[in-house]
């Protein structure tokens, strides 16, 4: 299972730019080669589906048939909590879905193809963070827009269980270089400066324990 993570994850640590190139298996038997996946099984012995896989290496090819089939992909196998316990080594926290991978790392084209097939927008992490949040978190201004062209009622101050920071929250905290992903959130999504955490952390006040 980690070998097959290293390997999908390669696209996105060697990337130049916001987004990684997408990749475009021929076939599904061919991206089924390339992870050495030798069964007709929906998962591996390490309990990940081969949608993630597909999803993690931004494969959109692989993506598309894997959820088209002959029937379209079930929403149970497309919202299923992965990763119980979290893998620290890949900083994949604990109770995560396919589109919260894509949110992260995937296209746009991989974003909307799961949520037209059913993923669930307002599925949340252990800790009460949405896909959103994640995409904000890692400055991923497309999904960002996608997101929001696709719910324009989104409550975008909503903040997680944890601690209640917001998107805004959590975009300024994580990382520099975030005004692009600001402005969308701020302009395009209507975010409130002046939401609090509930230690009473403004997103000024995040910004600036982050420098």
């Amino acid at each position: 299972m980690r070998a097959r993570m290293w390997a999908c994850f390669k696209g996105w640590w060697i990337r130049t730019e916001e987004s990684p190139e997408e990749t475009c298996s021929e076939s599904l038997a061919s991206f089924k080669t390339f992870l050495c996946w030798e069964t007709d099984e929906w998962k591996d012995c390490g309990g990940v589906s081969i949608l993630f896989y597909a999803v993690l290496r931004n494969d959109t090819e692989a993506v598309r048939l894997l959820i088209s089939g002959s029937s379209g992909i079930e929403k149970d196998r497309i919202n299923e909590y992965l990763f119980k316990d979290g893998l620290v080594e890949f900083s994949i926290p604990a109770r995560v879905s396919a589109l919260f991978c894509a949110m992260i790392i995937s296209s746009v084209n991989i974003v909307r193809m799961l949520l037209e097939s059913g993923a669930d927008p307002k599925i949340s992490d252990m800790n009460g963070a949405d896909p959103f949040i994640y995409a904000s978190v890692m400055g991923r201004v497309q999904n960002i827009k996608l997101w929001l062209s696709r719910f324009p009622r989104w409550n975008i101050n909503r903040g997680t269980t944890l601690n209640g920071s917001s998107a805004l929250h959590a975009a300024v905290y994580f990382g520099r270089n975030k005004l692009q992903t600001v402005q969308a959130l701020v302009e395009l999504g209507g975010a409130d400066l002046n939401v609090l955490t509930h230690g009473g952390a403004s997103a000024l006040s995040n910004a600036v324990h982050s420098l």
